[in-house]
């Protein structure tokens, strides 16, 4: 294997000139943001759209009068 080669096969650590903090922003943005976000959405939509019985039923009457429609 050439000297090139050797060096080209080496890890380079990309992050060496990037601070601590800079490091930490960028792994909050990454992951706990979107995590939030997931579970704001979640309890929201929870708490929005209640899904009963009734409304199943009225959405399935919905289809049939569309799909008798299109036949």
């Amino acid at each position: 294997m050439s000297r090139r080669r050797a060096e080209a096969d080496k890890p380079v650590d990309f992050s060496a000139a990037v601070g601590s903090g800079a490091k930490l922003g960028l792994r909050m943005t990454m992951t706990l943001i979107p995590i939030a976000m997931l579970a704001f959405s979640f309890i929201w939509f929870r708490a929005k759209y209640r899904l009963t019985d009734e409304k199943v039923e009225a959405f399935a009457a919905q289809v049939k009068e569309l799909r008798g429609k299109n036949k």
